[in-house]
């Protein structure tokens, strides 16, 4: 944290979060809103990048947290998870897709159809890569893989293709009824999400505000049925 003060219950200066694409579109921002209407003055520097340059980034002190899903985190022994909430891989695609409208989906229909995924060398490409597995899902069409949220969007909503990723991910889209988690329930399908820190050298006191507003924003859109 670069300057970050404490005077009469108010903090100004700079708060340096890094975002996993997860919490981006949607947690993220509704807990950045929370915190702007409490502390005003607090700005808040949002970074993006792949996990673990990230985690470089935590290391060397450039950024003061990491907000995502917590499994990414597992298996780095210099790296703490505090886990916020809970949610869910799932399979998602645009409601004009056929499939979208059915209600019973066979894996011989998942294992013919053209996916979206995210790039390679990320942990979270390796976990879902992991869930399709374990749930008997072979893709026999080549995929199109991106890391950018805009881009998987529209590519859902303007083709036949489908994703896998946390349900919270396309919260805006679901909502607005332009994309749809599909009725198949996947194997190995918890994400749960919070913070990723250093082991012996957790965030200062001084973040607890922002960690209050995400733990809001999860709860929140917990309560939400999708």
């Amino acid at each position: 944290i670069d300057d970050l003060t404490t005077i009469r219950g108010r903090f100004d200066g700079v708060l340096k979060v890094a975002g996993m694409p997860s919490v981006r579109p949607h947690i993220l921002p509704f807990a950045l809103a929370k915190l702007s209407k409490i502390h005003p003055d607090l700005c808040v520097r949002i970074t993006a990048g792949s996990f673990n340059t990230l985690a470089n980034d935590l290391f060397s002190g450039d950024i003061d947290i990491i907000v995502g899903g917590t499994r990414s985190g597992i298996g780095h022994s210099d790296l703490q998870v505090e886990v916020m909430g809970q949610d869910r891989i799932c399979l998602v695609a645009g409601v004009q897709n056929p499939i979208s409208q059915r209600e019973d989906i066979s894996i011989d229909e998942l294992d013919r159809a053209r996916w979206v995924m995210p790039v390679p060398g990320q942990p979270s490409h390796d976990i879902f890569m992991n869930c399709i597995t374990k749930s008997g899902i072979q893709m026999r069409a080549s995929a199109t893989e991106t890391g950018a949220i805009t881009t998987l969007r529209g590519l859902l909503m303007a083709t036949n293709a489908i994703t896998i990723g946390p349900r919270f991910q396309t919260y805006h889209e679901q909502q607005h009824r332009q994309l749809k988690v599909l009725p198949f329930k996947l194997k190995d399908d918890d994400w749960p999400i919070g913070l990723i820190s250093r082991k012996n050298a957790p965030p200062p006191n001084a973040i607890k505000p922002f960690i209050l507003c995400l733990k809001e924003a999860i709860e929140e859109t917990e309560s939400h049925n999708l």
